[in-house]
């Protein structure tokens, strides 16, 4: 999520009297933050955002998500194409009201520990983490 190391949400959305969204300008700056977390969490299993295979974005305004996520996607994987599916996919409500967008991402990695065991027979893990969805594929180790 858009959240920072302390747990505070960066760019809270400004609310309205009922307790909504009132503008979505921050957009760009949530989504922002919620990469640089997933770059965080996927390097910790030893993956970069070149590992994502998919990542959908759940937002409470299409429009200035398009706007604002299409930068910071060219920004943060370093191209114009990122070679990954992704998903922008319009919700009515996020797990907190300030909160305008959130992101899954789905990365396929390596894990060279797997090699030490030669049968092959372990099949592939799966471990869910905030903001980050990372897929274990087995290797094919050099006997």
């Amino acid at each position: 999520m858009s959240h920072n190391g302390d747990g505070k949400l960066v760019a809270p959305a400004e609310l309205d009297a009922d307790g909504r969204p009132a503008d979505f300008s921050q957009m760009e700056q949530q989504i922002r933050q919620t990469y640089v977390n997933a770059k965080t969490l996927l390097a910790k299993y030893g993956a970069t955002l070149d590992d994502v295979v998919e990542e959908t974005l759940f937002v409470l305004d299409v429009p200035s998500a398009f706007s604002a996520g299409s930068k910071v996607r060219k920004e943060m994987y370093g191209t114009d194409m990122p070679q990954c599916a992704s998903n922008l996919i319009g919700v009515t409500a996020l797990a907190f009201p300030e909160q305008i967008v959130e992101i899954t991402f789905r990365a396929v990695i390596d894990d060279p520990a797997d090699c030490a065991d030669k049968s092959h027979t372990t099949p592939a893990g799966r471990t869910d983490a905030p903001a980050a969805t990372l897929l274990k594929k087995v290797p094919r180790c050099q006997d």
